[in-house]
């Protein structure tokens, strides 16, 4: 029996919160990074892993959510951090990568991006069937806190190795 037992109508409505908070995100992330870049080497890569240290709670209680109503408030929010993140992901690379390097960086990039983007379904079906989709949901959060304390670490070596420099 579905979770909450939403209706084809009913499930596509709350299907597009995800993507317009991302949007809402998208705006607010980039303005956000644009400002951080101008006070520190490293500013974009730092709010990109705000959005996803922030956005791990969200994810996770979008996947164990019991209330339909805590389920969009939790797919809003993670949205928006997403698009925090989302923003901000070229920006980034082309704030640590040589110009004559830049379109080889975003090959590779988006290379792996398309590769987490088939892997992730294929994982989340797995792990839904071994241990319920609320739990294969719910554990992805744990994908976000990664990236998001690799994103920290990375805006950290940024800033050190940039200090020696002017920008």
């Amino acid at each position: 029996m579905p979770k909450f037992a939403l209706g084809v109508s009913d499930s596509s409505t709350t299907s597009t919160v995800w993507p317009l908070a991302s949007l809402v995100g998208a705006l607010c992330g980039g303005v956000l990074a644009d400002w951080a870049a101008r006070h520190r080497q490293g500013g974009r890569i730092l709010v990109q892993s705000l959005g996803l240290i922030l956005g791990a709670p969200f994810v996770f209680l979008a996947g164990w959510s019991g209330s339909f109503a805590m389920l969009v408030a939790s797919l809003a929010a993670a949205g928006l951090c997403k698009g925090i993140y989302d923003a901000n992901i070229f920006a980034s690379l082309f704030d640590v990568v040589r110009p004559e390097d830049r379109g080889t960086a975003a090959g590779l990039m988006n290379s792996a991006g398309w590769t987490g983007g088939f892997l992730a379904p294929v994982a989340v079906g797995l792990g839904s069937r071994n241990f319920g989709l609320s739990v294969a949901i719910a554990s992805t959060a744990a994908v976000y806190l990664l990236v998001g304390i690799l994103a920290l670490v990375a805006a950290h070596l940024a800033e050190v190795q940039g200090s020696g420099s002017k920008r």
